[in-house]
């Protein structure tokens, strides 16, 4: 299924000659002209679409999109040299080029079932048969533009044009690619013709099943890469009408955004005193014109581009739209996607339009898919700022995406005979993550033993060497370091098996030994890592600081910068914890700018609080304060509750070395609040027992 919903209406002169008296044909300005000469490479030749006798359309407000199929050159010489010759419609622009016939060939669609007949508005491309496979023909979506009257044509082709000529500019997996266009002013035939994908909107796949959350942040993390990528043009390029009608999934279930008709450049427009809104003015009631999309149930507000409940609040305003208007309409898009519903579901549109000017916006908290990723609850919260200055860029958003468990859809995910469906070990270890991230360490461990019980069944040694590894650092959080160092060799094992045909691994020592040869770097040097990790808990830091050192200079080797901040972190711990504070000092500001340079938030997070310590420690509490601060911003943001605690925990310790008591103890209880939620009635009564010491200090000082 296909959007047809299109939506730029700012009308654009008619040419300022004359139209010629003939009915058959229409009078172009010199720059309507130049700009078909520049799409001329683009340019089809409609006697090449055929339209199936029962093909499906969709009809919206400013066009009807019909599945058809463009043949070839070649194939449809052949198929004219039997046609009448009342089915020719050529026109005056150059046709495609014939593709390779073998290629054409694994392109071509199979579909033959029934289709509900169409309103044609070139009745004479119809075809008497559905045969659809015959030749080399492409399945192909075409955009028909609905023309009023032959007055109405030019702005219609003009705008057309304007939705062509940024697309053929555009090249990038998750932008739709521009077939061609057929323009003939003449016969009112103006069309835009795309890929025909058959897994249709993103609004309607989403529907289509229960897809699990990793599969619906792959989804959305293809929206805001196509997103960052029109933003980060030069010049910058705002989508303008970003919902998920405007986007299509494809063959392989990634997203492609389409509907390229309120594009364009942003304006920087400088402010006046006439154009700057003083806060003692009153907000004007927007008077849209709205038009209605009967096949997608959706109101577009005709008079400024943008459909109403993805506007943001200064279109609603009578503002241009901009990128940061694009960045509130991807939050909505996020929401639809996780809760299954539109923003403003069932509420009137009157009703929508105050509630978004002033800012009573749909719940996001109390979902159960968005509550699993708390980091993306906090990302929709930033697109729907109100002031569009302070929204977040789509790189930033980005960014923010694809560190999240993510996995393709499966449509061909069956489901077993109690109804719960069959899922990939690929699935479940990114089920794990997400679980693991949310401190939900029994859930996590089943997501991963599951996989290691499907890849070990499957003899995939890598899908049995990462499961092993996530079980191991499990057991590595619960100090089970016994189980945990058994797994990590069971991964060191494996990896050394695979790809070893350049060198020879040798341990030396068991387990303390050093890898001398290494043949799969990346994945010996993270088992490496693990073991470093244990024997860091351990106390056993000379261990530590030998596995580090070699993950360090492997992960440098390899360009992992990711790893290589992680073992710089694990280096400039084992050095904090023998109070050699200088060379931890050197460690950390390199893994905080690695961290931030490639979005890792947790990570940052992480490497602040290490920094962090190092201060307190050595009693320079202001520039701890500032830093833990940030990394208790981070933690909060993405929910992660075991380390807002320990963050929490940490502030009430410099509040307490400042004597700051009543400070201390409002950290300490807090930290104990969250510790009683996940159920850790130990570093519950910990956090208690601290603040119960810090308040006898207080008292005796007040006595």
């Amino acid at each position: 299924m296909q959007n047809d919903e299109h939506s730029p209406t700012d009308t654009i002169p008619a040419p300022g000659s004359s139209p010629d008296d003939s009915p058959n044909r229409v009078q172009l300005s010199a720059n309507m002209t130049a700009r078909l000469e520049k799409l001329a490479p683009c340019r089809i030749d409609p006697s090449l679409i055929k339209f199936p006798k029962r093909g499906p359309k969709f009809v919206g407000g400013y066009a009807i999109v019909s599945r058809a199929f463009l043949a070839s050159s070649l194939d449809d010489a052949k198929d004219r040299a039997v046609e009448s010759s009342g089915k020719d419609l050529k026109s005056d622009g150059c046709t495609p080029k014939a593709e390779n016939h073998n290629e054409c060939r694994e392109r071509e669609g199979s579909n033959e079932e029934a289709r509900p007949e169409q309103a044609v508005v070139a009745e004479t491309q119809e075809q008497e048969s559905d045969s659809e496979t015959s030749g080399c023909r492409k399945a192909v979506a075409v955009k028909r533009m609905n023309v009023k009257t032959s007055e109405d044509a030019m702005r219609v082709l003009g705008l057309t044009l304007r939705e062509a000529e940024f697309l053929v500019k555009l090249s990038h997996e998750n932008i739709i690619k521009l077939e061609g266009f057929v323009e003939d002013v003449s016969k009112e035939m103006i069309w835009l013709v795309f890929p025909w994908e058959d897994n249709g909107t993103l609004k309607d796949f989403v529907a289509a099943a229960d897809w699990e959350i990793p599969e619906r942040i792959s989804l959305l993390n293809d929206v805001a890469r196509g997103v960052k990528y029109l933003h980060t043009r030069t010049p910058p390029i705002f989508h303008g009408d970003l919902k998920s009608i405007n986007i299509l999934v494809n063959s392989n279930c990634r997203a492609v955004l389409t509907d390229f008709g309120s594009a364009r450049h942003p304006i920087t427009k400088p402010l006046s005193k006439e154009t700057q809104r003083t806060k003692s003015e009153p907000k004007r009631e927007p008077s849209p014109e709205a038009t209605f999309c009967p096949s997608t149930n959706t109101i577009t507000l005709t008079c400024n581009q943008y459909t109403l409940r993805w506007a943001a609040p200064e279109l609603l305003e009578d503002d241009d739209a901009s990128l940061a208007s694009d960045i509130w309409a991807l939050g909505c898009v996020v929401y639809e996607v996780m809760t299954d519903s539109i923003p403003f579901q069932d509420v009137k549109d009157a009703v929508v339009i105050k509630r978004i000017v002033r800012g009573d916006l749909p719940s996001i908290s109390t979902d159960a898919r968005m509550l699993l990723v708390q980091a993306l609850c906090t990302l929709v919260g930033q697109c729907w700022t109100v002031d569009p200055s302070t929204r977040p860029t789509a790189e930033y958003c980005q960014k923010a995406i694809q560190w999240m468990p993510m996995i393709a859809p499966n449509p061909a995910r069956s489901t077993d005979a109690a109804g719960f469906a069959n899922r990939s070990p690929e699935l479940l270890m990114r089920l794990g993550r997400m679980h693991r991230r949310q401190d939900d360490y029994s859930t996590a461990s089943k997501d991963f033993a599951e996989a290691l019980a499907l890849y070990t069944e499957m003899k995939d040694s890598q899908g049995k060497a990462d499961a092993l590894w996530q079980l191991a650092n499990i057991y590595k959080l619960h100090n089970e370091y016994s189980q945990a160092a058994a797994f990590y060799s069971d991964v060191i094992n494996i990896c050394t098996e695979l790809g070893d045909h350049q060198g020879r691994a040798s341990a030396l020592g068991g387990l303390a030994g050093i890898w001398t040869d290494t043949g799969n770097k990346p994945g010996r040097a993270g088992a490496l890592w693990g073991l470093a990790e244990v024997h860091r808990a351990r106390k056993e830091y000379s261990q530590a600081v030998t596995f580090y050192s070699e993950c360090l200079q492997i992960w440098t080797d390899t360009g992992n910068r990711r790893e290589r901040a992680d073992a710089l972190c694990g280096l400039a711990a084992v050095h904090q914890a023998r109070r050699e504070y200088e060379q931890a000092a050197t460690l950390y500001p390199e893994a905080l700018q690695i961290r931030i340079d490639i979005g890792d938030r947790l990570g940052r997070a992480e490497a602040l609080r290490g920094l962090a310590d190092i201060h307190r420690a050595q009693k320079e509490n202001s520039q701890a304060m500032v830093l833990y601060s940030e990394a208790l911003t981070i933690f909060t943001d993405i929910g992660n509750k075991r380390r807002t605690a320990l963050i929490l925990e940490c502030i009430a310790k410099v509040h307490r070395d400042q004597e700051d008591h009543s400070s201390a103890i409002q950290h300490y209880e807090q930290a104990a609040k969250i510790y009683k939620q996940m159920g850790r009635t130990d570093n519950e009564a910990t956090a208690l027992k601290r603040a119960a010491d810090v308040r006898r200090v207080m008292e005796r000082k007040v006595a």
